[in-house]
């Protein structure tokens, strides 16, 4: 059977790395705590689809083991979205260009954190996380230049689903050219990867949906997001045989 006893292994333990997980709810409290304009009631509210998109993505990930790869890419795009509403009236109210190029130095900032400690992985899932970045980034750009003369949240919604449906197609149509003249089963290939397409799409449009209610249903949030994108809801105009309507309050 052999020596029962082998050669001692040295391990460092290093407490830090059980805790790296903290580090994008360190900077959302941080950014709260820190910056007046958000030491206001209503900047809570932005916390309610953070935590159970979390909890939800937590929970999908690790029931199919999937925890360790891919919730350094949800913690990127989950809190990204959430530290650029936060400082909304920082990167807001600028040239387009610059609060674009703003918001992506704080997505790469959260990206930078999310993927601390993966080692050899680390590359890897900073290259998926940046391309989900920059495929949002570009689709809420594009969505808003498309409501730019007429602006309504659905609208704008639809917009911004239909270009991130388009813009996750040319990666995972690369990965299907690629893959295919070497797979001896080519068509179950291509359908294992258009049904990784279909899940990558939809999990990014999602995870956008209960920050999209949040943004066009509360006035706060609502008037961060005219900042940012500079689009207001156009309201519908009165009808003719209003005369006798009751005044605002």
């Amino acid at each position: 059977m052999g020596p029962t006893e082998g050669e001692p292994i040295t391990y460092t333990w290093n407490p830090f790395y059980n805790l790296i997980w903290l580090l994008p709810w360190v900077l959302v409290i941080l950014v709260i705590v820190l910056l007046p304009e958000n030491r206001r009631a209503p900047v809570f509210w932005i916390l309610i689809p953070l935590i159970l998109l979390r909890i939800l993505w937590a929970g999908l990930l690790y029931s199919f083991d999937l925890g360790i790869q891919l919730s350094p890419l949800v913690d990127s795009l989950l809190f990204g979205f959430t530290i650029n509403w936060l400082l909304a009236e920082r990167i807001g109210n600028r040239n387009r260009a610059a609060t674009w190029l703003l918001a992506c130095v704080v997505f790469a900032i959260v990206l930078a954190l999310s993927v601390i400690g993966l080692g050899n992985s680390a590359l890897p899932a900073a290259l998926a996380g940046a391309m989900t970045i920059g495929i949002l980034i570009i689709s809420l750009t594009l969505a808003a230049v498309f409501c730019r003369k007429k602006f309504y949240p659905s609208r704008f919604s639809v917009w911004t689903a239909l270009w991130i449906i388009f813009l996750c197609l040319p990666p995972f149509l690369f990965i299907a050219l690629v893959n295919a003249f070497m797979s001896n089963n080519p068509i179950m290939l291509l359908f294992h990867i258009a049904t990784a397409y279909a899940i990558f799409a939809l999990s990014i449009i999602g995870s956008l949906i209960p920050f999209e209610i949040l943004l066009f249903s509360n006035r706060f949030w609502r008037h961060r997001f005219n900042m940012v994108f500079g689009l207001e809801i156009q309201e519908k105009p009165p009808e003719q045989n209003a005369e006798n309507a009751p005044e605002d309050m």
